[in-house]
């Protein structure tokens, strides 16, 4: 369940990017509203598959981390070179 926590934190952090963008596009351009709910879509679906792409590769490197540094592929190791 590991790619849920990293995915969580990524998406939760696109999330609030996405807030601040179409806060400031809506400022910026009020008369654009129209096209609101459409880029909203856009951006959320964006920001998914951002969180997939980079969360991937860190659960990857952890789940590698965690098979090298057991203790049993240690001990063999160990007991092979003695």
């Amino acid at each position: 369940m590991l790619i849920v926590e990293v995915f969580g934190l990524y998406l939760s952090t696109y999330i609030v990017v996405i807030i601040s963008i179409d806060r400031c596009i809506a400022i910026l351009d009020p008369i654009s509203k129209n096209r609101g709910p459409h880029r909203v879509k856009v951006m959320i679906g964006v920001a998914w598959v951002l969180s997939a792409v980079f969360a991937l590769p860190q659960v990857r490197h952890i789940q590698g981390a965690a098979e090298k540094s057991s203790p049993l592929k240690f001990f063999a190791a160990f007991s092979a070179t003695v």
